[in-house]
This record gives C-alpha cells, structure tokens and sequence, in this order.
C-alpha cells in the first residue's frame, strides 16, 4: 500500500483495514508470536522459516505447543544482525 503523503489520498477512520498489518499496540511485552515478531521486523512468515531453517532465527520458546519468541530473544537476534550489516566503505 502506497502511503498517503505520496498518493495524496488521506486515511479514513477505518485506518487499521487499510495497514498490511495490524499495528502492535500497547507497552513492551514479555514474548511475542511469530506473527507478531515478523510485523516487528518486516518479515514474511516463510522468510522467517528459510532464516530459522539456516539456524539464523530468534530464540523460540515453546509453551503448550506454541512458539513464542522472548523480547530478550527478540534483542538479541536484532543485535545480532544489526552487527552483521557492515557500513558500506
């Protein structure tokens, strides 16, 4: 979805039917799902899989057959790959 700015077209109160993803409302949480992780870092969920497959993932913690993933894991992994992206000489 283009933004408005540079369509020109403004939102209408029915914002969140417009966003690709439904915004991530509230204070910090403790864990998020992988959805929400994804929202977080602008990731589809099979681009998550591929990453997790190469053993590049978060940290995932399974709680009564779900994942989660910790907000410590979720620093941690954006750490870990803010570190690899070197600045370009």
């Amino acid at each position: 979805m283009a933004r408005p700015e540079v369509t020109g077209r403004k939102l209408t109160d029915d914002v969140e039917e417009q966003l690709p993803h439904p915004p991530i409302r509230g204070p910090p949480r403790g864990s998020f799902t992988i959805e929400e992780f994804c929202t977080r870092h602008h990731l589809s969920r099979s681009e998550y899989f591929r990453i997790r497959k190469l053993g590049l993932g978060p940290d995932e913690l399974r709680v009564a057959g779900n994942v989660r993933i910790t907000a410590e894991a979720d620093r941690k992994w954006g750490r870990r790959h803010t570190a690899k992206a070197a600045p370009i000489p």
